[in-house]
């Protein structure tokens, strides 16, 4: 892995810090609450789908077991599905659905973990 690892994911962490910060701002709305609320979803699912990124090259590298691969899919995948399910929620009966950010996010994340699992993982497949 390159060495700007370590900047990258503070980089992040900073944009993640400020995008926490800027939804204080958000108005007092059910739009804005919803958004609110929201927040911390998304930036797990962005932290996952980075993860799962370095993960693949990790697994491609040789530098990760099949067993730590195993594992590593098995909470990015219990990590997705709530994330997923809390920000459907949020949205649930809204005009439109889901905002076209989220659906984008979520096709990255999907993405990202069929980079270590292959085709069959997506939205609603396996889930209840």
């Amino acid at each position: 892995m390159s060495e700007d690892r370590p900047i990258r994911w503070a980089l992040l962490l900073g944009k993640w810090t400020a995008v926490a910060r800027a939804s204080a701002a958000l108005p007092d709305s059910a739009h804005g609450r919803r958004w609110r609320a929201a927040v911390p979803s998304v930036i797990a699912l962005q932290a996952v789908a980075m993860a799962l990124v370095e993960v693949a090259q990790h697994a491609r590298e040789g530098r990760i077991d099949g067993a730590e691969l195993a594992v590593a899919r098995d909470r990015a995948a219990v990590m997705i599905r709530q994330h997923e399910r809390t920000i459907r929620a949020l949205w649930e009966g809204e005009a439109g659905g889901l905002p076209g950010g989220l659906v984008e996010l979520l096709a990255d994340v999907y993405a990202a973990m069929e980079g270590v699992s292959g085709p069959g993982f997506g939205p609603g497949a396996g889930s209840t």
